[in-house]
């Protein structure tokens, strides 16, 4: 037992210094010996220093046996995705974090919570475990490096990381064969591989897997995980240019959406015919799209709620009304702070507030230094070109010229990319 690094684990979970946990104990440089396993403390040492951390050394061995019925039975829950068991289990565990000296227990116990965590959408508390699997990952056998690859991965996407998202699926993948688990893990994980790959702009590497994963999804009648698969082959299909094939995964995963009551899909997958509509200027089906998202998202606070109304604002300026699309970023946006934005968002919205005031000066500042290069660097093409239309529509109308033609050449270049 490297009762070192659990007596590190200990500290830090409490959020303690070194020095506070050695003073009147030990020296600061002999306790930093104990929790990097370089000395053997003394039973009784160890019996004080564990107690200043609240676990009681010399009793945890007699909780092991239940903790153990207990972490099979949350086990059961979280194959079955049962929520609310699962939460409970949670609770009850979490509870007794410290009553466990075993190593192989702790990581088992961070291993379920990370699981628990993407079942409830409990992204802080992931990263938590995360960091304590990141910590022991050596005493890791191959089912839980499995487990801590693929959910670093649903991490990484979470938080727009796609590139580190990307290398940790494929980690995952790579620890399976050797882990022994059900196919349905497999193709989880094909499934975040692929969108992780589409998002990296790696069309024909994420159709292949996509592919694979909605044949896993449709052999074990898994109809929710089949919605999410057809929605990215239709995302895939639009990039490469393949209409047909584009709108009939779109309209099946709305199909299978709708019938599985799946809210947040159902507005993930409006935003994005939204995008697709006003790249094909069917402005009409953009603006009955992006309101649904609008509405859909609303109901579950995600963020976007906050793409879609951005979206909204200049289909209606640019197309409609600007006094309209202007009154959005005023009333609305601006109303959002309970709206959790991510960085992108943040500078849009800023954009948009500058540019409802018709400060020029100053947007065009920004624009240049702020919003273009972001937009740039993290290769979102959508909204490069939507900006791109926006800025050549209002130099060519203002008789800018050199600058329109600057935003019509980015345009052509985004379109190359994007195969439409």
């Amino acid at each position: 037992m490297l009762i070192g690094t659990l007596l590190k684990y200990h500290r830090k979970r409490l959020g303690l210094t070194q020095e506070t946990l050695a003073e009147a104990l030990v020296s600061k440089s002999f306790l930093s010996r104990i929790e990097n396993n370089k000395v053997e403390a003394h039973e009784d040492t160890l019996t004080l220093l564990f107690k200043r951390l609240e676990v009681d050394y010399t009793f945890t061995k007699n909780w092991e046996e239940g903790i153990k019925e207990e972490l099979g039975e949350w086990e059961e829950y979280l194959t079955e995705n049962d929520r609310l068991s699962s939460e409970r289990m949670y609770k009850q565990l979490n509870h007794k974090l410290n009553k466990i000296l075993s190593i192989d227990l702790l990581l088992e116990y961070h291993e379920k919570c990370i699981r628990h965590c993407k079942l409830q959408g409990l992204s802080s508390v992931m990263r938590d475990s995360l960091k304590v699997l990141e910590e022991f990952f050596h005493s890791l056998d191959k089912k839980k490096k499995f487990f801590y690859f693929k959910y670093l991965g649903v991490h990484e996407l979470y938080n727009d990381n796609y590139e580190e998202a990307e290398k940790a699926l494929s980690s995952a993948l790579r620890e399976f064969e050797a882990a022994f688990l059900p196919e349905l893990e497999l193709a989880d994980v094909y499934y975040l591989y692929g969108k992780a790959l589409y998002l990296n702009r790696k069309e024909a590497k994420s159709l292949y897997f996509t592919k694979l994963a909605l044949k896993f999804f449709q052999d074990n009648y898994k109809l929710n995980m089949c919605a999410y698969a057809h929605l990215i082959l239709g995302l895939i299909h639009n990039r490469l240019g393949n209409k047909d094939g584009s709108h009939s995964n779109i309209v099946k995963a709305k199909e299978l959406a709708e019938s599985q009551d799946l809210t947040t899909l159902l507005g993930e997958i409006h935003h994005n015919l939204g995008i697709i509509n006003i790249i094909d200027k069917d402005i009409c089906g953009a603006t009955y799209n992006l309101k649904k998202s609008i509405e859909l998202n609303e109901k579950v606070n995600t963020n976007k709620y906050i793409d879609s109304l951005l979206l909204l604002t200049y289909v209606r300026y640019t197309y409609e009304s600007p006094g309209e699309g202007l009154r959005i970023v005023e009333s609305t946006l601006y109303n959002s702070g309970d709206k959790s934005m991510n960085p992108i968002q943040r500078v849009e919205v800023k954009f948009w507030g500058l540019f409802a005031v018709n400060k020029k000066e100053e947007w065009e500042v920004y624009v240049e230094k702020k919003l273009l290069p972001l937009l740039l660097e993290d290769r979102i093409d959508e909204k490069i070109l939507i900006y791109s239309f926006l800025l050549a529509s209002y130099y060519e109308r203002n008789s800018y010229y050199k600058k329109s033609t600057y935003y019509y050449k980015l345009i052509l270049k985004v379109y190359s990319n994007y195969k439409l």
